[in-house]
Protein backbone atom coordinates (compact mmCIF):
# COMPACT_ATOMS: atom_id res chain seq x y z
CA UNK A 1 0.00 0.00 0.00
CA UNK A 2 1.41 3.37 -1.02
CA UNK A 3 0.64 5.20 2.18
CA UNK A 4 2.12 8.32 3.66
CA UNK A 5 2.66 9.21 7.28
CA UNK A 6 1.43 12.61 8.45
CA UNK A 7 2.95 14.27 11.48
CA UNK A 8 3.90 17.72 12.76
CA UNK A 9 7.29 19.36 13.18
CA UNK A 10 7.52 21.49 16.32
CA UNK A 11 9.36 24.25 14.42
CA UNK A 12 10.64 24.85 10.92
CA UNK A 13 13.02 27.70 10.15
CA UNK A 14 12.53 29.12 6.65
CA UNK A 15 12.89 32.51 5.00
CA UNK A 16 14.01 34.17 8.23
CA UNK A 17 10.98 32.98 10.19
CA UNK A 18 10.18 30.13 12.56
CA UNK A 19 6.96 28.28 11.81
CA UNK A 20 5.34 26.29 14.63
CA UNK A 21 3.53 22.94 14.51
CA UNK A 22 4.02 22.49 10.75
CA UNK A 23 2.19 19.51 9.20
CA UNK A 24 4.44 17.33 7.05
CA UNK A 25 3.81 14.26 4.92
CA UNK A 26 6.39 11.49 4.80
CA UNK A 27 6.01 9.25 1.76
CA UNK A 28 7.51 5.79 1.25
CA UNK A 29 10.60 5.55 -0.96
CA UNK A 30 8.44 3.72 -3.53
CA UNK A 31 6.26 6.80 -4.14
CA UNK A 32 6.92 7.95 -7.72
CA UNK A 33 7.01 11.68 -6.98
CA UNK A 34 7.65 12.38 -3.31
CA UNK A 35 9.42 9.21 -2.16
CA UNK A 36 12.89 10.55 -2.88
CA UNK A 37 12.51 13.31 -0.26
CA UNK A 38 12.61 12.88 3.52
CA UNK A 39 9.45 14.94 4.10
CA UNK A 40 7.13 17.22 2.16
CA UNK A 41 6.02 20.45 3.80
CA UNK A 42 4.23 21.92 0.79
CA UNK A 43 1.84 24.74 0.06
CA UNK A 44 0.45 25.33 3.57
CA UNK A 45 3.91 26.44 4.74
CA UNK A 46 5.00 28.20 1.53
CA UNK A 47 1.72 30.11 1.45
CA UNK A 48 2.88 32.03 4.54
CA UNK A 49 5.61 33.74 2.51
CA UNK A 50 5.97 36.22 -0.30
CA UNK A 51 8.08 34.43 -2.90
CA UNK A 52 10.42 35.81 -5.52
CA UNK A 53 11.70 33.38 -8.13
CA UNK A 54 14.96 34.17 -9.90
CA UNK A 55 14.71 31.86 -12.90
CA UNK A 56 18.04 32.86 -14.40
CA UNK A 57 19.87 32.31 -11.10
CA UNK A 58 17.79 29.24 -10.12
CA UNK A 59 16.95 30.75 -6.73
CA UNK A 60 13.84 31.33 -4.67
CA UNK A 61 13.66 34.04 -2.01
CA UNK A 62 11.16 33.89 0.81
CA UNK A 63 9.94 36.85 2.84
CA UNK A 64 7.53 36.29 5.75
CA UNK A 65 4.02 37.42 4.78
CA UNK A 66 1.13 38.69 6.86
CA UNK A 67 -0.07 35.12 7.62
CA UNK A 68 3.28 33.91 8.97
CA UNK A 69 2.01 33.39 12.54
CA UNK A 70 -1.36 31.85 11.61
CA UNK A 71 -1.81 28.35 13.05
CA UNK A 72 -1.80 25.46 10.60
CA UNK A 73 -5.04 23.58 10.05
CA UNK A 74 -4.71 19.87 10.71
CA UNK A 75 -5.90 17.35 8.15
CA UNK A 76 -8.99 15.54 9.41
CA UNK A 77 -9.26 13.09 6.50
CA UNK A 78 -5.79 11.68 5.69
CA UNK A 79 -6.35 11.41 1.98
CA UNK A 80 -4.68 12.75 -1.15
CA UNK A 81 -6.73 12.78 -4.35
CA UNK A 82 -6.55 14.12 -7.88
CA UNK A 83 -9.49 15.13 -10.01
CA UNK A 84 -10.00 12.95 -13.05
CA UNK A 85 -13.06 13.94 -15.05
CA UNK A 86 -16.08 13.61 -12.77
CA UNK A 87 -14.24 11.46 -10.22
CA UNK A 88 -11.50 11.69 -7.60
CA UNK A 89 -8.64 9.20 -7.76
CA UNK A 90 -7.00 8.32 -4.44
CA UNK A 91 -3.27 9.01 -4.63
CA UNK A 92 -2.26 8.32 -1.06
CA UNK A 93 -3.76 7.42 2.29
CA UNK A 94 -2.22 8.59 5.57
CA UNK A 95 -1.34 5.81 7.95
CA UNK A 96 -3.65 5.84 10.97
CA UNK A 97 -6.00 8.44 9.46
CA UNK A 98 -9.75 8.40 8.92
CA UNK A 99 -9.40 7.47 5.22
CA UNK A 100 -7.42 4.36 6.13
CA UNK A 101 -10.00 3.48 8.81
CA UNK A 102 -12.71 3.80 6.15
CA UNK A 103 -10.86 1.26 3.99
CA UNK A 104 -9.76 3.60 1.21
CA UNK A 105 -6.66 2.63 -0.77
CA UNK A 106 -4.48 4.29 -3.41
CA UNK A 107 -6.03 3.73 -6.82
CA UNK A 108 -9.62 3.78 -5.55
CA UNK A 109 -11.86 5.95 -7.72
CA UNK A 110 -14.42 8.03 -5.82
CA UNK A 111 -17.53 8.55 -7.95
CA UNK A 112 -19.86 10.17 -5.42
CA UNK A 113 -19.44 11.94 -2.12
CA UNK A 114 -22.41 12.51 0.19
CA UNK A 115 -24.74 11.54 -2.66
CA UNK A 116 -23.37 14.16 -5.07
CA UNK A 117 -20.69 14.02 -7.76
CA UNK A 118 -17.24 13.71 -6.18
CA UNK A 119 -15.47 17.00 -5.46
CA UNK A 120 -12.57 17.94 -3.18
CA UNK A 121 -14.42 20.57 -1.14
CA UNK A 122 -16.25 18.22 1.25
CA UNK A 123 -12.89 16.71 2.24
CA UNK A 124 -11.26 20.12 2.65
CA UNK A 125 -14.19 21.67 4.54
CA UNK A 126 -14.92 18.74 6.86
CA UNK A 127 -14.90 19.39 10.58
CA UNK A 128 -14.08 16.84 13.28
CA UNK A 129 -17.11 14.59 13.73
CA UNK A 130 -18.46 15.06 10.19
CA UNK A 131 -19.36 11.81 8.44
CA UNK A 132 -18.68 11.57 4.71
CA UNK A 133 -20.43 8.92 2.65
CA UNK A 134 -18.25 7.76 -0.24
CA UNK A 135 -19.31 5.69 -3.24
CA UNK A 136 -16.52 4.21 -5.32
CA UNK A 137 -16.68 3.67 -9.06
CA UNK A 138 -17.19 -0.07 -8.48
CA UNK A 139 -20.40 0.84 -6.52
CA UNK A 140 -18.92 -0.15 -3.15
CA UNK A 141 -19.46 2.29 -0.29
CA UNK A 142 -17.30 3.63 2.49
CA UNK A 143 -18.17 5.79 5.48
CA UNK A 144 -15.46 8.16 6.72
CA UNK A 145 -15.56 9.99 10.04
CA UNK A 146 -13.43 13.17 10.02
CA UNK A 147 -11.18 13.29 13.08
CA UNK A 148 -7.85 14.52 14.35
CA UNK A 149 -5.30 11.74 13.97
CA UNK A 150 -1.83 13.24 14.44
Amino acid sequence: MDECRVTRLATVAAGGADLAQVPVAIYPASHPVFGRFEAVIGAPALGRFLMVLDIRGSRLWLKPGSRIADPFRASLIGLGVRTEGETLVVLHVARGGPAEAAGLKPGDVIARLNGAPARREPFRDAKAGDRLEIELQDSSKRSLLAASYY
